[in-house]
């Protein structure tokens, strides 16, 4: 049997950016999940919305198949750019899905999660592609991470059936 190294898990309080690029320059482990969080304002900071950004500092640290969420604060034009980008970097091997937060979340539309994951087939299409529950963004497993687990659980499904793209600018179904 393979052996596996140990699993461990990083809780990192610093720039996101500064993280990713000492990962770089210090010849890490992979990384099997990227979180990027967001507070207030315009989130990522434009420094971690670029093809530079994502090809030379992110796709180094990454594993084969990484999952990474992004949670966005911005103008549709800033979410759009964000998308286009990590599907320039990302869409050989995955699926970038944007999430819109229900409207019982009462947040404003500026609020967005993108999810990239590994895609299971190479023509993206969404009725043979991975589903929410083997996602595991299903209720039982949003339950504790976000309120209203339900009305999240109803978005990915959304966001799976309806895949947003970028014309002009602006994100459409």
């Amino acid at each position: 049997e393979p052996s596996h190294p140990p699993a461990s898990f990083d809780l990192v309080c610093d720039t996101g950016e500064l993280y990713l690029k000492s990962l770089v320059r210090d010849d890490k482990a992979p990384i099997d999940v990227l979180i990027v969080d967001a507070e207030d304002g315009s989130a990522p900071p434009a420094s971690m919305r670029t093809l530079d950004f994502w090809t030379n500092t992110v796709l180094p640290t990454l594993n084969a198949n990484p999952v990474i969420g992004v949670n966005v604060i911005g103008s549709e034009f800033d979410v759009a750019n964000l998308v286009q980008t990590l599907e320039m970097v990302f869409s050989k091997r995955s699926k970038v899905l944007v999430v819109s937060p229900p409207s019982k979340a009462n947040v404003s539309d500026r609020h967005k999660l993108i999810f990239v994951v590994p895609s299971t087939n190479d023509d993206f299409d969404c009725d043979d592609d991975l589903t929410h529950h083997e996602l595991f963004l299903a209720r039982d497993a949003l339950r504790g991470c976000v309120d209203l687990p339900q009305a999240w659980e109803e978005q990915v499904r959304i966001a799976i059936r309806e895949r947003f793209v970028v014309v002009d600018g602006k994100l459409t179904t």
